[in-house]
């Protein structure tokens, strides 16, 4: 709820027609933020909808510290790593492709490996991200096959398993440095 005028509120996540599906980010068992997906998308608004407030956490960010993260541009392809069920592979949310705060930075120290894999479009501002984290830093980009939007949930067309086998596959992929060591040799 948001205050609309004097004495009156508002559902900021509704609309007269069309609402947003709200995804909690929840931290220490406290709903910190929140992020609406429009439903159903259309062209005249925008996808996502974030409250009007600094926002203080990445989504899921306790899985920062496992030995691989991936950065993903928003909740629901975060959700769509978690639910591939990756080994030793966490993922954290930005609430969109400009959403990174270097504050965020410490949370990933423990993190051996950091991939930003944001949608294709925005595969420079992955770059970006990725070299924040210096050697751990790498990019995950969509298949070409995706189009120039192309992001990790395109890749759930090919079902749970080919998602996990693809995205796991394509951890390797060059960011920065070169492909990632194999575990147990110089690396994670």
């Amino acid at each position: 709820m948001v205050q609309d005028k004097p004495g009156g509120a508002r559902d900021f996540f509704a609309s007269e027609t069309q609402g947003y599906i709200l995804f909690p980010n929840v931290v220490h068992g406290r709903v910190v933020d929140l992020q609406g997906r429009a439903y159903p998308t259309t062209t005249h608004r925008s996808a996502y909808l974030n409250r009007p407030v600094p926002v203080c956490h990445p989504y899921n960010a306790g899985d920062a510290g496992k030995r691989s993260v991936i950065l993903c541009k928003g909740i629901p392809d975060s959700l769509s790593v978690l639910a591939a069920g990756l080994k030793d592979t966490g993922a954290c949310g930005l609430y969109g492709t400009g959403g990174w705060q270097l504050a965020w930075l410490p949370l990933f120290r423990r993190a051996g490996r950091v991939y930003a894999a944001l949608d294709r479009d925005a595969t420079d501002r992955a770059i970006a991200l990725a070299r924040t984290f210096r050697t751990r830093g790498r990019v995950l980009v969509p298949p070409g096959e995706f189009g120039l939007e192309g992001d990790l949930n395109d890749w759930l067309r090919v079902g749970r398993v080919g998602y996990a086998i693809l995205v796991t596959a394509s951890l390797g992929f060059i960011g920065l440095g070169g492909p990632a060591p194999a575990p147990g040799v110089g690396g994670p």
